[in-house]
């Protein structure tokens, strides 16, 4: 390799080491605003609620994670109040740097992963879903089924995993990592005192309370489906993009095109970008740039700064996922990785 090589790798390196040392330090700083601790100290009522023997669900509930969620998230509430969001930011830190290094290729890929997946996520709870499902579906170990099956509590993240195992006839694995959280919906209702089979009905009793048949976020296209045709249930809509999406992308882009699915047809809010993660760590050269370039930039946060009423504001992350989409639709390059870490 000449020095020109050398120094071109080591500056991009550098680069991207500088990148997600800004990323990083700003992602602690907001994720430590008292404001932003608003869905963690959500869960540890909640959580902390059902240690007690509380049953959560039911039409005056504002409870909207699973029971099983609230199992595997049940120790937070045992944590002392001055020291959980420490303990959780650096937690999710320290899932992401080790999901970064679990995937990346080089130095480069793992301090872009790092940037890309700071920013918006370190006191929420999608990373350490990413985390658990990619500890699932990589390597080797007795444990990958209880790793995949717990990150099944965030099931638009989880579930992305579980069909990729699937979709590559690992029967055993998405079996087994299905059978965690009934384990565990167990576990919710002999301590909430109630029977196992009500459970369910509550919480779909509970979620459609609150959100009825349409759960917005920032993320799915299926809203702009439902005002066109309102007439049509959102569940077969829901269906319908998933299958648009990830029909052309099955083949060669696999993961690629069951993340979209899910981006594109679920609620999603913009910290579950994260699902691209193990995406943006096949590419190479320019293009793993431009994607953890888009993801730390947020398109949408962008163009409220640029222009609040914009279509980018209010559509930004839809519409550069739709673009992503027809890119890799049209491109149909494979981005499975061949290394032994392919998630």
């Amino acid at each position: 390799m000449s020095s020109r090589t050398q120094r071109g790798v080591s500056f991009g390196t550098r680069l991207a080491a500088a990148l997600a040392t800004v990323s990083v330090s700003v992602a602690i700083w907001l994720s430590l605003q008292p404001h932003r601790l608003a869905d963690l100290n959500r869960i540890v009522v909640w959580t902390g609620q059902w240690l007690h023997g509380a049953h959560l669900y039911g039409p005056d509930s504002d409870v909207d994670y699973p029971p099983w969620a609230i199992v595997t998230l049940s120790p937070l509430a045992l944590v002392p109040a001055a020291a959980l969001p420490v303990l959780w930011v650096t937690g999710n830190l320290a899932a992401l740097a080790w999901t970064a290094q679990r995937l990346a290729r080089s130095q480069t890929v793992m301090f872009l992963l790092l940037a890309a997946g700071a920013l918006r996520t370190l006191n929420q709870f999608s990373l350490m879903a990413l985390a658990l499902a990619v500890a699932g579906t990589t390597g080797a170990g007795p444990l990958r089924p209880l790793w995949l099956g717990l990150s099944l509590m965030k099931p638009q993240i989880g579930a992305v995993f579980v069909l990729q195992a699937l979709w590559r006839r690992q029967w055993k694995l998405a079996a087994t990592a299905g059978l965690v959280p009934l384990v565990l919906l167990g576990v919710y209702a002999a301590r909430a005192h109630v029977s196992v089979l009500a459970v369910p009905f509550a919480y779909a009793q509970s979620i459609g309370v609150q959100y009825g048949h349409v759960f917005i976020g920032q993320t799915e296209i299926t809203p702009w489906l439902r005002a066109a045709w309102p007439q049509v249930p959102a569940a077969a809509l829901t269906l319908l993009v998933a299958a648009l999406v990830l029909i052309p992308l099955a083949r060669t882009n696999t993961y690629l095109g069951l993340a979209l699915a899910s981006l594109l047809s679920l609620r999603h809010l913009s910290y579950d970008l994260v699902l691209l993660l193990p995406w943006v760590a096949t590419l190479d050269g320019a293009a793993v740039w431009v994607a953890a370039g888009l993801l730390v930039a947020d398109p949408s946060a962008v163009g409220h700064l640029i222009a609040p009423q914009s279509l980018l504001a209010r559509h930004g992350d839809r519409l550069c996922l739709l673009a992503l989409w027809l890119v890799a639709a049209v491109r149909r390059q494979g981005d499975q990785p061949s290394s032994s870490r392919q998630v």
